[in-house]
């Protein structure tokens, strides 16, 4: 679907008791690959939301819906942890541009000049020959110069604790969604938010062809069509 629309998931007893309807949004907006995608809500409330809640609650007919209070509560990480990801990326960015990714340039005698990003890397390089000890020893004092040229900047800008937050959201929403997929849903709105947290979770990109995405998005639409 390419636009917003309003499906009302209520159904018959609550609407014979004027309880209700309870309501979901599906839009189908950009999707990120797993670095970066945009946010994409697909249930929400209106305004009455709380009244409609409240009133089940107090009429003793339908409990909120654990899976569907879950999901709420997933997304929201889910969203922080969107908003995050991209602070950390425009701040990784301004680091790669001011200061480089750490690295060592490895002169290799009768061979090209090698950029290395790692002491792991450096070692495969040079070896562990004593004829190599010298330029061995060079590399990795530059390389430390590097690294230490980027720790420092990392700090100064923020990116080390943007990047901090975002790793402590993903945990949050990682066992969120861990909970949302062992808990029973009641109505058709928590049925589709758990499709929903699957779909935005495990997708690589919209209309992913591979399987079971089309068979995930045709069984969400299916809830959707239903509960019109």
């Amino acid at each position: 679907m390419s636009s917003f629309a309003l499906y009302n998931f209520c159904d018959s007893r609550e609407r014979m008791n004027g309880i209700g309807p309870y309501f979901f949004h599906y839009p189908r907006g950009p999707r990120r690959q797993k670095w970066g995608r945009a946010d994409r809500p697909l249930l929400g409330y209106p305004a009455r939301e709380r009244t409609c809640e409240s009133s089940v609650r107090r009429s003793g007919i339908r409990p909120p819906d654990p899976a569907l209070a879950l999901w709420r509560e997933w997304e929201t990480a889910h969203k922080l942890t969107e908003r995050l990801c991209r602070k950390q990326q425009r701040l990784e960015a301004r680091l790669v541009s001011s200061v480089g990714f750490p690295c060592a340039t490895v002169c290799v005698p009768e061979g090209e000049d090698v950029a290395v990003h790692s002491i792991e890397a450096l070692n495969e390089v040079l070896g562990e020959g004593p004829d190599m000890a010298a330029l061995r020893e060079k590399a990795e004092a530059d390389f430390a110069a590097h690294q230490a040229r980027w720790d420092a900047a990392a700090e100064a800008t923020g990116y080390i604790a943007a990047l901090r937050a975002e790793r402590e959201a993903g945990e949050r929403a990682a066992d969120l969604l861990e909970a949302l997929s062992t808990t029973r849903a009641t109505t058709l709105a928590g049925v589709a938010g758990k499709l929903d947290a699957v779909l935005r979770e495990g997708e690589a990109w919209e209309e992913c062809s591979d399987f079971p995405w089309p068979q995930i998005r045709s069984a969400l639409s299916d809830l959707v069509r239903i509960a019109r």
